[in-house]
């Protein structure tokens, strides 16, 4: 029997400078449009500039936050040992593992979906979603876990 040593995959740098990239180039611009308005109300261009950087902001916002609230609490790293798969706080052993599927699957829902791959457990709530945050080849990452489960089953005790 093989031993799986335990390989941890903190949070990829890169997403975190596009993230904080992102919000500062979106609340510069917003904070342009606001000053740029002066006293008068918003109208054409300004208007529609002020409500896409609003926009904008809120969704880097969140971002940034959910990612930095997973870096400060520990819950994004991702961790692969002899005991099965752990993302944060939540965990599922190898004999709990059902599926490892590259999600989504469908071509076109690629371009509206982030793709990641989804570790479904038995009990069909349960499941990881292990994203480019943390991986940048989701497909070759999904065909090595595949791989490291089926050898983790074969060894297992019957029963």
């Amino acid at each position: 029997m093989a031993s799986v040593e335990t390989l941890e995959i903190p949070v990829r740098r890169a997403r975190q400078v596009l993230c904080l990239t992102g919000t500062a180039l979106f609340g510069g611009w917003f904070g342009y449009v606001l000053v740029a308005s002066g006293d008068e109300p918003l109208t054409g261009y300004l208007r529609f500039a002020f409500h896409i950087c609003a926009a904008g902001l809120a969704v880097y916002g969140l971002g940034v936050v959910r990612l930095y609230y997973g870096i400060f609490t520990g819950r994004s790293r991702l961790t692969i040992g002899p005991e099965g798969v752990t993302l944060g706080d939540h965990r599922m052993g190898w004999d709990d593992i059902q599926e490892i599927t590259l999600r989504p699957t469908s071509p076109v829902a690629r371009y509206l979906v982030p793709p990641s791959v989804r570790i479904q457990a038995r009990q069909r709530l349960r499941q990881i979603e292990v994203t480019r945050d943390h991986v940048k080849d989701l497909r070759g990452f999904a065909d090595w876990l595949r791989s490291i489960h089926e050898a983790r089953i074969r060894s297992l005790p019957p029963g």
